[in-house]
């Protein structure tokens, strides 16, 4: 994968539009959102706008911790 959109706050509202919008323009996605059932209820929406898979995490961007494991498991994914 070489380049893709990173959207917190992707699995409802502004945030699950705005990957809508980028899957819809050929766009690799990754959204993140706190609750897990969330995130894959969002992903399966969001999935019948792209053939591409869509990226989840669930974990919260506010704590170091995930931000650190989240950027390490993404680059390895770009």
């Amino acid at each position: 994968m070489e380049n893709i959109t990173i959207i917190t706050g992707g699995s409802k509202g502004i945030g699950k539009n705005l990957a809508k919008e980028f899957l819809l323009k050929g766009e690799n996605v990754c959204i993140i959102s706190r609750n897990q059932k969330n995130l894959d209820e969002a992903k399966t929406e969001l999935q019948q706008h792209s053939k591409k898979d869509i990226v989840t995490y669930a974990g919260d961007v506010s704590d170091e911790n995930f931000v650190k494991r989240f950027y390490d498991d993404i680059t390895k994914k770009i």
